[in-house]
C-alpha cells in the first residue's frame, strides 16, 4: 500500500493467494523436483504477467508472491525429515 496514491482502493485476497503460490514454489526448488520446478515456474510467469491489467493492484501480487517464496523458504529449510518422511 505504501506504493500506491492515497486515494487508491484495495482489496480481495489475491495477494494472499499469490503467497501461497511462492511458498509451494519455493519448496519445489528446496526439495530439487525439477521437472515440478520447470511447471512451476511456468505457472508463477503466467500470474506474474496476467496481474498487469489494468484495474488489478499488481503491487499486492507482486509483494504477496516474494513475501511467500521467502516465508517458505524460511519454513522449509530447516525442516529435517523424520521417520522416512519429507515435509
Amino acid at each position: 500500500m505504501l506504493f500506491l496514491p492515497l486515494n487508491t482502493i484495495s482489496l480481495g485476497a489475491s495477494g494472499a493467494i499469490f503467497g501461497l503460490i511462492g511458498a509451494a514454489f519455493s519448496i519445489l526448488i528446496i526439495q530439487r523436483d525439477t521437472p515440478l520446478i520447470f511447471l512451476g515456474l511456468m505457472y508463477v510467469f503466467y500470474f506474474v504477467f496476467s496481474s498487469f491489467a489494468p484495474g488489478i493492484n499488481y503491487f499486492a501480487h507482486i509483494f504477496g508472491l516474494l513475501g511467500g517464496f521467502l516465508m517458505g523458504y524460511l519454513f522449509k529449510r530447516n525442516k529435517k525429515s523424520t521417520a522416512g518422511y519429507q515435509y
